[in-house]
């Protein structure tokens, strides 16, 4: 039992950010959201099939409908022949019957399947060429912390060697 509560309240303090929304993300300091914007209108999965059908209806903003028409707007021979449930007629010219016409409305639509991914710890990092391989991270140079080892005397030198300060050289 307590083990359970231990866990569910790490859990809680150390979210994992490809577990958040959009908005959680973007509320998380430790997260980043990568978009991967998908869009296009509805009109191109237009064709009467179950694939279509199935990604029209997949999209918010679309919608699939079914309608029959009548067949007698067809403008000719060949028009007529195309549609299913249509007959031509040579001796009057004229097409008859109605069709079933399928299509996907709805307009231009996009859909973020972007991601929420944890940002490194670049300060975590040892040097400039451990964080340049890193496209997240950027070095900055702490020049705070810079020294002239020419000015330290002979005791400082030893305190300095991280700054490149040695007292066979500077001291």
């Amino acid at each position: 039992m307590y083990l359970f509560l231990g866990l569910l309240l790490i859990s809680s303090i150390f979210p994992q950010c490809d577990d958040f929304s959009q908005i959680q993300c973007n509320y998380d300091e430790s997260c980043n959201w990568i978009e991967n914007i998908e869009s296009g209108d509805c009109s191109d999965w237009s064709y009467n099939n179950t694939y279509n059908y199935n990604q029209c209806n997949a999209i918010d903003a679309c919608e699939w409908s079914s309608y029959q028409i009548d067949c007698g707007t067809a403008t000719g021979y060949s028009d007529c022949d195309i549609s299913a449930g249509c007959s031509y007629s040579w001796l009057t010219y004229t097409c008859s019957g109605w069709t079933t016409v399928s299509e996907c409305s709805g307009g231009y639509y996009e859909i973020d399947n972007g991601d929420c991914v944890e940002i490194p710890e670049c300060n975590e990092l040892d040097d400039s060429n451990e964080c340049n391989q890193n496209d997240d991270c950027e070095w900055i140079e702490d020049f705070s912390n810079q020294v002239n080892c020419d000015t330290l005397t002979v005791n400082q030198c030893g305190e300095y060697n991280d700054f490149g300060c040695n007292v066979e050289q500077y001291c």
